[in-house]
Formats: structure tokens, sequence, C-alpha cells
């Protein structure tokens, strides 16, 4: 019984915990990715508004003859607010910045983006090289400024846009997140819906069938103990399962069996007992007879003058009754002698 009704719990129990942990499980991996993107976001937005206005500003210092290019590095605070960075490590900075970014995209244009940025990069740093270059050797101001102009400051645009479309491109799967989230949660109620109705379904099918396991057999059992009670020793119920109603069924059948044993038992001895009492009932009749014939041959023997004939049959007639006599169990010795 404790088996059928912990069967019971585990139906209704089981399936919900299953859909539980599917709700869980997909807004875990929504939240997840709408983390994921955020932090992308965010951390692509970081680069966004330093990187061009950084290597814009460092890069003219060198133009103008302010700074060489290998003492820009030291991050110095500048009156209008811009860092001055060193443009060849502040450029492997941001190619681990891509890297990075590569590895956490969410979708694949946007790692096809950052290796878009990445390229240019590579064309930027080339190009830093190739001024410096100009400006150690004789390149004339106007060169200088023409060629940052149309290099490198177009470089570090087509970067900050190739960021931006990086950022656009994440922002956009926000919309894909939430169709996904959309359909997995209409999945997640048809399938609510679909296991709570077979999880009812079943308990229900099993709680009739266990209260059927339980309350037939009680009741043939209520039944056969009124036929029991009317003195039909030979009912037996049926044992078919092996739980406690078997336990009783066949506690029952034992006791109906030897309950009829007993009877019958008592029926012989009572038949028996009647029988003896019959046969001591003859063997009183005989007796009397015998006395009542003693008696008449002592009377006999008196009127015809045979005292010692009339007194043999009264002696005999005497020691019959004393051996037949039933009131003592026991003889006294003085009664014997």
């Amino acid at each position: 019984m404790n088996r059928r009704l912990v069967a019971i719990s585990v139906t209704v129990f089981i399936p919900m915990l299953t859909v539980m942990i599917y709700l869980l499980v997909s807004l875990s991996s929504a939240t997840d990715a709408y983390r994921e993107i955020t932090h992308n976001i965010v951390y692509a937005n970081q680069y966004t508004q330093d990187f061009k206005s950084r290597i814009d500003y460092s890069v003219y210092l060198a133009v103008i003859s302010w700074k060489s290019v290998e003492e820009l590095g030291d991050e110095e605070m500048m009156v209008n607010g811009f860092i001055t960075v060193n443009p060849y490590e502040y450029i492997d900075e941001m190619e681990g910045a891509c890297d990075l970014m590569s590895d956490r995209a969410t979708v694949s244009t946007s790692r096809n983006q950052i290796q878009r940025v990445k390229n240019t990069l590579r064309s930027l740093e080339k190009g830093v090289k190739i001024l410096e270059e100009g400006i150690n050797g004789d390149w004339k101001y106007q060169e200088k400024m023409d060629y940052f102009d149309q290099n490198i400051k177009n470089m570090t645009t087509l970067i900050r846009e190739g960021i931006q479309d990086y950022i656009y491109l994440e922002t956009m799967n926000y919309e894909n997140i939430r169709r996904q989230l959309d359909e997995k949660t209409q999945q997640s109620f048809m399938l609510c819906g679909a296991v709570s109705v077979i999880a009812i379904f079943i308990a229900v099918y099993m709680t009739a069938k266990a209260n059927r396991s339980v309350t037939v057999p009680i009741r043939e059992l209520c039944d056969m103990t009124e036929k029991v009670a009317g003195g039909d020793f030979s009912v037996r119920t049926k044992e078919v399962e092996s739980d406690e109603i078997a336990v009783l069924s066949r506690s029952f059948n034992d006791m109906t069996k030897q309950i009829g044993w007993l009877v019958e038992d008592i029926k012989r001895q009572q038949e028996n007992l009647h029988m003896t009492e019959t046969r001591l009932l003859q063997a009183q009749i005989n007796p009397h007879f015998l006395y009542n014939t003693l008696d008449t041959m002592s009377s006999i023997a008196s009127i015809q003058n045979c005292d010692l004939v009339s007194d043999l049959c009264q002696s005999l007639s005497n020691i019959f009754r004393y051996s037949l006599d039933m009131k003592y169990p026991y003889a006294t010795v003085s009664r014997e002698i």
C-alpha cells in the first residue's frame, strides 16, 4: 500500500519537477544570453568612445613634432581632456580587446565584423609606421598632415564604425533572444498543460486502481465474514495481490479453515458423547433387568422356604448394584470389604 501511495505521489511530482526544471533552464539560458549581449555592448562601447580620439590626437602630436611616437605612451591628460597613448601599444591592446569580443560574440556576423576591424587595425599599424618614417624623414608638414588625414583618421573612423556595427549586430540579437524566449514560453505553456493532463490522468487511474485493490477485497472480506457468521465455513477469499490485503485474506482463509475444523471436531465429539450416553443408558437398562430378575428369584426362593438361595440372589444383586454404582468416582476400603 505504501508503494502504491508513493507511486501516485511520484507520478504527479516527477512530471511537475521536470517542467519546473525545463522552465528554469529556459529562463536561465535567456538570462545568460541577455547578460552576454549586454556585457559585449558595454565592453565595445568603451573602446568606441576612446580609441579614435586617443589615436588621432596622439598621432597628431607626433605629426606636429610635439612628441615622438615613443614618447606618446605616458597616458598624459592634455588640457582638452585627451589622453596620449603609444599608437603601437594601443593598437595591440585593441587587438586583444577584439579577440575577447570575438570570443564572446553571440552571433557569427559579429565575429566576422570583429575580424574586419582587426584587419583594419593591422592596416592602421602599417600606416602609423609609414607616417613615423615620414616624420623622421624629410616629409614636409603638409605632406604629413595629408597622410594623417587621408589614412590615419580614415582608418580610425573605419575602426570606430566597425565596432559600432558590432554593437548594432549584438543589439539586434536582443530581438532574436526575445523571439526565442517567446517561443520557449509558448512551448513551456503547452508542455505544462500536456504534462498536467497526463499526470492527472495517470494519478486518477492509479488512485482508482489502488482504491479498487483496497475497497473490493475489503468488501469481499465483509461478505465472507457474514457467511462465516451464518455458519458457512467453506468460504474462501481470492489472494490476487501480495500486499496487506492479501495478508488479511490469507489470514481470514486460515482462520476460517481452523474454525471449520474446530466445528467439525466439536460435532464429532458431540456425536461420540451422544453415542456414549446411549450405550451407558443401554448398559444401565441391562443391570436393572438383571436386578429385577435376581429380586424375583430371591422372592420365589423365600416363598419356597429356600433361605440359602434367597440370600445368594440378594447378595449377588447387591454386588452388581455396587459395581455399577456411578455416584462415587472413588471407593473406600470399608465399602469394598
